[in-house]
């Protein structure tokens, strides 16, 4: 059917008191992860790999060694690698990848969940060396084209700020943030990285959620860009469990994550 109704509320810009329009754009974050997942999933539709394959070998200057040696793509794409979260202290994946070699994760017998933007940095390097293409070309070329996703991104650079919406964060990070409290203009920053790299406008959002809804229908909707086995991969092996989250005094407990 398409976008039936778009509205739009508050400011793109809160300084400017711009208003927010529909043409602007929002970097998703990590939601971003979701689409170099899928790029993932089309090298293993092609039977270019495997989510029990071994990482080590395909990113060897990573400098994985020890248990590390073992995690699997699989094990990258759920969280349970047993990986650090990771630092970003450079813009460059591969340069953060390689800056990172001699850091060693946590492993255990036990599978567990532990979110990890390195671990999402590893399966773009995979991407990049098994395609021989950037990912930013990759998302580009075999998602946000076919799905419609016009006005997305696949890389924020400079060029492109005028386009986004201003992000906001705590005026005081130096404490809790609470609604109510006063917000300062986000630092901004160009990114292409495999852990969060796509902006995109809400209707673009609209046309990704579209084919996430035909991708999980049991009814025939003839030819889908989002196969129903990728579909069913990254909604079915999922990590069993949260993990431990630590308790600031003072501020409320967050249950689980």
């Amino acid at each position: 059917v398409g976008t039936l109704a778009e509205s739009t509320f508050g400011f793109a810009n809160l300084e400017r008191r711009e208003p927010m329009a529909a043409h602007y754009r929002f970097e998703i974050g990590s939601i971003s992860k979701i689409f170099t997942s899928l790029v993932i999933n089309r090298l293993i539709e092609e039977g270019r790999l495997a989510l029990d394959e071994p990482v080590a070998p395909l990113v060897p200057f990573a400098g994985l060694a020890g248990r590390d040696a073992s995690v699997s793509v699989g094990q990258l794409l759920t969280h349970t690698s047993g990986l650090f979260v990771g630092a970003d202290t450079l813009p460059d994946d591969a340069g953060e990848v390689w800056n990172s070699r001699h850091a060693r994760g946590s492993r255990s017998d036990e599978v567990r969940f532990h979110y990890s933007n390195y671990g999402y940095l590893l399966l773009g390097e995979v991407a990049r060396t098994l395609a021989g293409a950037p990912l930013e070309r990759l998302v580009r070329e075999q998602w946000l084209e076919p799905l419609g996703m016009r006005g997305a991104l696949a890389a924020v650079r400079q060029g492109d700020r005028a386009s986004l919406a201003t992000g906001y964060w705590p005026a005081r990070p130096d404490r809790p943030w609470a609604p109510g409290d006063p917000l300062a203009p986000a630092a901004w920053f160009e990114v292409d990285s495999a852990s969060g790299n796509v902006a995109a406008t809400s209707e673009d959002m609209a046309h990704f959620m579209a084919a996430l809804l035909d991708a999980g229908s049991p009814e025939d909707q003839g030819s889908l860009v989002l196969s129903r086995e990728t579909f069913a991969r990254m909604t079915t092996n999922l990590a069993p469990t949260g993990e431990p989250t630590y308790v600031v005094e003072g501020v409320r407990q967050v249950q689980e994550s």
